[in-house]
């Protein structure tokens, strides 16, 4: 790409650039934290200050105690995590596990090998036509299996359509049905997007990654509902009250806690939403003139900062480097699944069938964007799109 070309990100689903103010507090406390946190002299003392500071901070914005957090190295960590847990708390008639359709790669991996291990039943929950979670479906396995069901597994917001699950409703489920059985929510997406409360909908273990929402890659989070029960899954030098073993970085906790009170008060959310819904119905009146669908959900139940769209008969890889060479970052659907469980487990774990998985494109408008950049890339797919659909007739 030329360096004069523009170059406008909407992929923050996939990662979130760090905000300059974050990135510049990291990089001194770099230099200013340095020892190690375990140390008993005063700069080991110090920085282990600033990891127990920055936990609370953390802790203050899902209004949770610092000790049910624990640090991760990312989501990817917290959902083994989570996993190892299940294996571990496992009663002897809990013989099911449940998970979402369209969960991360790690989720469907994660479930797959525990089902192995342990010789369970896995099943994947559908969703509906708008790419929610059924829970209609849910209800009607609950009832089923009841008490043979050690686990559920979703997530709260979806990175491919940006549709938002009904986890109060989930968690009545649950309780009526199933109240013996665990339940993990992968709140990736979730955090940073939208406010929900772990307490009141009682659930079990919440996955989270740093740089979904503006910290350096390498820190996530897992939040514990009941630290007492929780077995360790990294076992080595008792960091983190013996719930995971390794040294921890206390500037990028510290980085990752400037993330969450930068991005986590709630009418900073409801004022960040406001303003990214008018930014993609902006977007969606300046491409009106093509011909296109949008796979998603009704706007109570949809983000608005994460618009999964494609275009009759062309492929969404094909536009996704079409956009490339005019200097915008854009996605396709990510797998989803893990491809390596073979096609048959493959197509149970997928968000959408392959038709609609072809043309899918994902655009993530976030707050850093201006209007001006969502003319640009309007503008940019007016071109691209005519360009390819007129290459299509010939």
């Amino acid at each position: 790409m030329s360096i004069n070309k523009i170059n406008l990100y909407f992929d923050a689903t996939a990662s979130h650039p760090i905000p300059p103010d974050i990135w510049q507090t990291y990089c001194a406390n770099l230099q200013k934290y340095y020892a190690n946190p375990a140390a008993v002299y005063e700069s080991g003392i110090v920085a282990q200050k600033l990891i127990t500071d920055s936990l609370r901070d953390i802790a203050s914005t899902f209004n949770v105690a610092p000790g049910q957090l624990l640090i991760t190295s990312g989501a990817t960590e917290s959902i083994n995590t989570v996993f190892y847990n299940f294996a571990k708390r496992r009663r002897k008639q809990q013989d099911i596990l449940l998970i979402a359709q369209g969960e991360h790669a790690a989720t469907v991996a994660a479930a797959k090998r525990l089902a192995d291990d342990l010789q369970l039943e896995l099943i994947y929950v559908p969703l509906t036509s708008s790419y929610l979670l059924d829970t209609d479906c849910l209800e009607n396995l609950l009832q089923q299996y009841g008490e043979r069901i050690l686990a559920l597994s979703n997530v709260s917001l979806s990175n491919e359509t940006g549709t938002i699950n009904d986890l109060m409703l989930i968690s009545r489920l649950l309780k009526k049905y199933a109240p013996k059985a665990l339940w993990h929510v992968d709140n990736v997406q979730g955090w940073g997007k939208i406010a929900w409360d772990f307490v009141q909908t009682a659930v079990d273990y919440v996955s989270m990654g740093g740089h979904k929402i503006g910290a350096p890659k390498g820190c996530g989070l897992l939040y514990i509902k009941e630290p007492k029960y929780f077995k360790p899954f990294i076992v080595g030098g008792g960091q983190q009250n013996n719930m995971r073993s390794g040294t921890e970085n206390p500037p990028l906790v510290r980085a990752m806690a400037d993330a969450a009170l930068k991005s986590g008060n709630i009418s900073r959310l409801n004022a960040k939403r406001e303003y990214i819904q008018k930014l993609r119905d902006l977007l969606l009146q300046n491409i009106s003139t093509l011909s296109y669908s949008i796979q998603g959900a009704a706007a109570l139940r949809q983000y608005p900062g994460i618009v999964a769209i494609s275009f009759p008969n062309i492929r969404g890889e094909v536009l996704l480097h079409s956009l490339e060479r005019e200097g915008i970052s854009v996605s396709t659907a990510s797998s989803c699944h893990n491809l390596a469980a073979g096609k048959v487990a493959a197509q149970k774990a997928a968000c959408f069938t392959e038709a609609v998985a072809q043309g899918h494109l994902r655009i993530t408008i976030n707050e850093e964007h201006q209007p001006d950049d969502i003319l640009i890339l309007a503008k940019a797919i007016n071109k691209c799109v005519s360009f390819l659909a007129e290459i299509n007739r010939k």
